[in-house]
């Protein structure tokens, strides 16, 4: 069987710096401890493997932190951001059949309407040497992410570890990492990108750059974020790239380090692509 996202993890979480979000910077060994943690309170609470955890949490390093933690428990996670209409997030809680939700103290009544029970609060919980002593997760399980529903109902989808780990092993050997590089992690956890952003830095040893939510929608605040970050990675949607072109032409030399740009979930026009060429000539 292939290796469990978290248990490759595991076996090279150590002291150098693996995530950043402003001035907090968290190690390898910090992280896994602290992962292990809420392992243990989300096993304590009832929960097993194959299970489905929500994460009622925005991009950040405790996001994270739970990510993993969840996957410790031989869980699945399912998304569940907090700025979302109330409606959206209880579909998603009931269809996808979520057992427990993991959120921050700040968000902790909002968690308790959505899932009738008080939640894990994340901050709350101390680290741990060992992980829980759980089964493999019965399905491969990773994640269950919703789509938009714009068409419909939003309709879920489920992740393994190993096709999680077939796409990184290709992004890897397709588009190296080089050394000194940081990868920005500016995805919201509700769409699939938000995968290689999370595990593509964390695996490879690559630190990863965590841009907060107000600094992600805004051209100007996103750019200054990736300069302050020397982020050296990116993934964008289109009309993102358009908007920062727009606002910001020499865009390039703010982030002269930012070589690798990659755009998903719209059409790339070919007059975006000649724009991007004529601001970022060496990414």
């Amino acid at each position: 069987m292939h290796t469990l996202i978290h248990r490759a993890f595991e076996a090279m979480a150590g002291d150098d710096v693996v995530l950043r979000a402003g001035d907090r910077a968290v190690t390898g060994r910090a992280l896994d401890q602290a992962a292990n943690g809420i392992a243990h309170a989300l096993v304590a609470r009832g929960v097993r493997p194959g299970d489905r955890v929500g994460l009622h949490l925005q991009r950040s390093i405790e996001a994270t932190t739970a990510v993993l933690g969840i996957l410790k428990a031989g869980a699945r996670w399912v998304p569940l951001d907090p700025v979302h209409p109330e409606a959206r997030l209880r579909f998603v809680h009931d269809d996808a059949g979520v057992v427990q939700l993991v959120t921050r103290a700040a968000d902790a009544e909002e968690a308790t309407r959505l899932g009738g029970k008080p939640p894990l609060i994340v901050d709350a919980v101390g680290p741990a040497d060992a992980p829980p002593d759980v089964a493999d997760p019965p399905d491969d399980g990773l994640y269950v992410l919703y789509t938009s529903g714009s068409t419909g109902r939003p309709k879920g989808v489920c992740g393994t570890h190993g096709a999680a780990l077939n796409r990184l092993r290709w992004m890897w050997r397709v588009y190296p990492f080089g050394p000194g590089e940081v990868l920005a992690h500016r995805a919201s956890l509700d769409f699939v990108d938000s995968v290689w952003e999370l595990f593509g830095g964390l695996l490879a040893g690559v630190p990863t750059a965590i841009v907060s939510p107000t600094d992600a929608i805004e051209p100007t605040r996103l750019v200054q974020a990736l300069a302050d970050a020397e982020a050296t990675r990116v993934v964008l949607v289109p009309s993102m790239l358009q908007a920062l072109l727009t606002t910001i032409p020499a865009a390039g030399l703010m982030v002269p380090g930012l070589r690798h740009w990659t755009v998903s979930g719209e059409p790339l026009t070919p007059e975006l692509l000649r724009r991007f060429r004529e601001c970022l000539p060496g990414a």
